[in-house]
């Protein structure tokens, strides 16, 4: 592994400040097909950089998961909710729900809801998912037309997380009008430069959703549904004092929000690379020690949120630096994912790297709780899209969504080609 060099890759006379590299790469509105040049020269510039007045950028591996998991670094919900939305920040919808999710809560609060749901969330549970997520899957994939090129963002990448939470939450049909949309209004408050714009999107977003949601939790209130039902074991919880009556709504729309938008992100950006023909398609379909690998490099080089931040609860030190109490670090995890101190070659996409070195499902406390899930969802997804089209190949360039802080597509015009059989094996089964 190479030491990081400070300044490598930028030219004497025109280089960037970190401020101005930090405003490029998460301005509002914009596209970026390939940030991570831009992330290499943050990342050049320091481990640990001041980008604004009371804002830093952790950018190699190390800083980003000591801002994840030190205790001196937490979630000022109030401060964060402020940011967004002035000192009259409660007026707004999307901000009273976000401020109510695990997303900014702190231990004690945070740890006991959390506990309310990683019982459902147990690992035993998730590999048991395995043949309902290949069915789901192969439903899809089955629908997609041969005659014409396919959109796999719509048809497969979107539909197969829905496909796959909807049993969990006890939800037939969802009562949405364009949850894709809506969810991905919501998440305009997770960019790094939210607009006055986005906050009125995401208002109207966090409206609709909270009353499907109010909706879906009445109906399982009034008819509860057995252990395999998320939203009833919510409120067992609840009925038993382990969490609060109002922190249902917030855990449930986390859980769809998390099952559904970063996992259709992180099948996509796994489409492009299968795509790119660095994967041969017969081993993929075939091996499930393949499929894993090149999920756990998706996630490495291209991950579905490129930054979270934390506040300083009390001044610390990060690196070398002095971090007074109140300022906000943003660790930039598409950074520290291909930091040279911790990856050999990181900018090179490689099968053979140890899995649960990536840091993007986050670290310490607010490690996603879905993440198995979503891993066990993107390995299935490649091995059947490996097996039943093991020559389709791109029509046309992809669109992404205009967002910095969330790499998702839009779509993405696939031609098929001749289907293969499928799989030989059961789906999950070498994970």
């Amino acid at each position: 592994m190479r030491p990081r060099e400070r300044g490598d890759g930028a030219g004497d006379s025109d280089r960037a400040t970190a401020r101005e590299l930090y405003q490029r790469i998460f301005a509002a509105d914009q596209v970026l097909d390939d940030p991570y040049p831009l992330l290499r020269r943050l990342s050049d510039a320091g481990p640990v950089l001041q980008v604004e007045d009371g804002v830093w950028a952790a950018t190699s591996w190390s800083a980003c998961r000591a801002v994840l998991r030190d205790p001196a670094f937490g979630i000022d919900a109030e401060a964060a909710c402020r940011l967004r939305g002035g000192t009259g920040w409660r007026a707004h919808p999307a901000l009273r729900l976000l401020s109510r999710t695990l997303l900014v809560l702190n231990p004690p609060e945070h740890s006991r809801a959390r506990q309310a749901v990683a019982t459902w969330f147990t690992p035993d549970r998730i590999a048991a998912m395995g043949a309902s997520i290949g069915r789901v899957a192969d439903g899809l994939l089955d629908a997609l037309p041969a005659d014409r090129p396919a959109d796999l963002i719509a048809g497969f990448a979107d539909r197969l997380p829905l496909g796959v939470v909807q049993p969990v939450l006890g939800v037939e049909e969802w009562p949405f009008g364009d949850f894709r949309q809506q969810t991905m209004e919501f998440n305009l408050l997770l960019e790094r430069a939210p607009t006055r714009a986005h906050l009125d999107r995401a208002d109207a977003a966090a409206e609709a959703i909270g009353e499907c949601l109010r909706i879906l939790i009445d109906r399982r209130r009034r008819d509860p549904g057995g252990p395999e039902d998320l939203i009833s074991h919510l409120l067992r919880a609840s009925a038993a004092g382990e969490i609060e009556e109002q922190e249902i709504t917030p855990l449930v729309f986390q859980i769809f929000n998390a099952s559904y938008q970063t996992t259709a992100s992180l099948l996509g950006s796994m489409l492009q690379v299968l795509l790119g023909g660095g994967v041969e398609p017969h081993r993929l379909a075939r091996d499930g020690q393949a499929a894993a690998a090149v999920v756990n490099e998706v996630l490495r080089t291209d991950p579905p949120v490129q930054s979270t931040g934390r506040h300083a609860l009390r001044t610390t030190r990060l690196g070398d630096h002095r971090i007074p109490a109140g300022d906000f670090v943003v660790a930039v995890l598409a950074a520290g994912n291909r930091d040279p101190e911790r990856f050999d070659a990181p900018d090179e996409f490689r099968l053979d790297r140890p899995p649960g070195q990536s840091l993007s499902f986050g670290w310490g406390v607010h490690y996603c709780l879905g993440a198995g899930l979503a891993v066990l969802e993107a390995q299935i997804a490649a091995e059947r899209l490996a097996a039943r089209f093991p020559g389709m190949r791109a029509a046309g360039e992809p669109r992404r969504w205009p967002t910095a802080n969330m790499r998702s597509f839009q779509s993405f015009d696939v031609l098929l080609g001749t289907r293969g059989d499928g799989p030989d094996r059961q789906p999950g089964a070498r994970v």
